[in-house]
């Protein structure tokens, strides 16, 4: 699988907030993930707080596939290498289970459980994942 990555045009907004309703702030950021002219993937930084800081990652995985291709490497990469980000935070709905699982498969570690924050029944998991904790990312490797 040939992943291209590149800045998400108006019409790839429109996909990912059908996907993910998420708010956009005036920082938002996003990149859009392609194989063969279709997308597979995309995700929005917000939030950032500056190098040493953290910033927030929204994701849309239309196939999980790009996966095992280097999506989360690319993430991990621009998040700890280009922002120089101590963490990456993420808030994930308590009716996503399979997203909450990916999630802590990657390497985000829950911090806390917002009761009813997405609605009544609808917890939000707040996540945070640190170049340490990242499955994906090889933090001896960038040391050097």
């Amino acid at each position: 699988m040939n992943l291209e990555y590149a800045p998400m045009a108006q019409q790839d907004w429109d996909w990912f907030l059908e996907k993910l309703p998420v708010f956009i702030v005036s920082d938002s950021s996003g990149v859009l993930v392609t194989s063969n002219g279709k997308r597979v993937a995309a995700w929005v930084f917000d939030n950032y707080t500056g190098a040493g800081g953290s910033v927030q990652c929204h994701m849309v995985v239309e196939k999980t596939m790009v996966l095992k291709y280097g999506l989360i490497e690319m993430i991990a990469s621009m998040a700890f290498d280009t922002l120089e980000c101590s963490s990456i935070c993420a808030s994930v709905p308590s009716d996503k289970p399979e997203a909450l699982k990916l999630d802590k498969h990657i390497g985000f570690e829950e911090m806390c459980i917002l009761k009813d924050a997405l609605g009544i029944g609808v917890d939000s998991h707040i996540m945070r994942m640190t170049p340490e904790n990242c499955n994906y990312y090889q933090t001896e490797q960038r040391a050097a």
